[in-house]
């Protein structure tokens, strides 16, 4: 069986470290033949890693699905607020979509992608990959036959670390609703999807409540400066001190996620210049930051199922 050969539009994390990665461990099932990502580091670099000519990388994914396809699938693992557009256009273009959970940061969107592949009869996979683990096949199993009785309730908890949390959703790209889809499709929708998919049953109402409890600035230590670089009084103490954090490992373990946020330089020297200008030296309660640090989900399904999900 010869590879699916894919346009990978977005070159971050995703990727790069997981498409990019899998096509080249897996060549006989999957190659990128193209790229497009606005970072000129990123594009380039994977540009680089598999072989693709300057024709096929490109700073803008409208460039790429512009001419003619030349490709069966289109990979959408831009941002989370920017799927949309590229999705729709690969879609009307031809190619089948791989797209990057979320589907898209409102359910118009998200309805308008979907009426959008099924108006061109195009394959339009979200990668919800939980769904394909050996662990959730066999729960969906034995809910599916009955084996441990009738299904009345479900209980589903998110617990994000301390450091994943001032890490994205503080400092980091996912901090507020002006540059990132809400918390609970950044990080939650798999949980969310999961539960819905092992109910098996419509949701009939659904309610929601959560807030900013402790990442605010009224929360922060006596003498907390804005940065962590600026010699805080607790450093020693503050769990989300920036420097011990993002300084503490070794170049070889700074060349991948979440250090690699900082930029491309995995230099103990280009880190700590990064944490005295960028986002990721800030202190914790000194950001720019309105998500929420919990939130709970309340979900009557048809026949009487109750779930609830807490984050």
């Amino acid at each position: 069986m010869r590879p699916v050969e894919a346009v990978l539009i977005g070159a971050g994390l995703r990727g790069r470290y997981v498409y990019g990665a899998y096509a080249r461990a897996h060549p006989e099932r999957l190659r990128i033949v193209a790229v497009a990502d606005p970072v000129r580091e990123r594009r380039e670099e994977l540009g680089r890693r598999h072989g693709l000519p300057e024709t096929r990388i490109a700073a803008d994914w409208r460039e790429l699905l512009a001419g003619e396809r030349f490709a069966e699938a289109a990979i959408v693992a831009s941002g989370d607020t920017e799927h949309t557009a590229p999705a729709l256009a690969a879609l009307e273009r031809g190619y089948h979509v791989l797209l990057e959970k979320p589907i898209a940061p409102t359910a118009e969107e998200c309805i308008q992608i979907v009426d959008s592949a099924e108006r061109h009869g195009r394959v339009l996979q979200i990668a919800h990959v939980l769904r394909y683990t050996s662990f959730y096949n066999k729960v969906a199993e034995l809910l599916g036959e009955g084996r441990i009785g009738r299904l009345l309730t479900a209980d589903l908890r998110e617990h994000i670390s301390h450091w994943h949390m001032a890490h994205s959703y503080v400092r980091g790209k996912f901090r507020n609703r002006e540059v990132a889809a809400p918390i609970l499709l950044a990080k939650s929708c798999h949980d969310l999807d999961l539960l819905t998919w092992l109910v098996g049953r419509p949701a009939l109402r659904v309610a929601s409540f959560g807030s900013l409890a402790h990442y605010r600035s009224e929360r922060a230590p006596d003498g907390a400066p804005e940065r962590c670089t600026d010699g805080c009084p607790v450093q020693e103490s503050c769990p989300h001190d920036a420097v011990r954090f993002y300084l503490g490992p070794d170049e070889a373990l700074a060349r991948g996620w979440p250090w690699s946020d900082l930029g491309p330089d995995p230099s103990r020297e280009a880190r700590r210049a990064a944490l005295e200008s960028g986002p990721y030296g800030r202190c914790v309660y000194r950001c720019d930051n309105d998500v929420p640090d919990h939130q709970t989900v309340a979900i009557e399904f048809e026949d009487g199922v109750l779930a609830s999900f807490s984050l």
